[in-house]
């Protein structure tokens, strides 16, 4: 699966988005060194569980908030 555009240029999304069994991101060429860099902080282990987390959430407002606190 792949996903295009802004939200997949979302760094705060990074992890949830692996953990949720994205592979390929397709974004603008600008865009990929701080896409890769934040690929490079979490295991898979890690991605999946931020994920879990993420969708157990009822809010946008609270993923947000728990993404931002989300270390790395």
């Amino acid at each position: 699966m792949c996903l295009r555009g802004e939200f997949a240029a979302d760094t705060l999304a990074t992890p949830v988005l692996i953990g949720m069994g994205l592979e390929e991101f397709s974004v603008s060429a600008k865009l990929i060194p701080d896409l890769k860099q934040t690929i490079a902080r979490w295991t898979l282990p890690e991605a999946e569980a931020i994920a879990r987390e993420t969708l157990a959430l009822d809010s946008r407002e609270a993923i947000r908030r728990f993404l931002s606190k989300t270390p790395h």
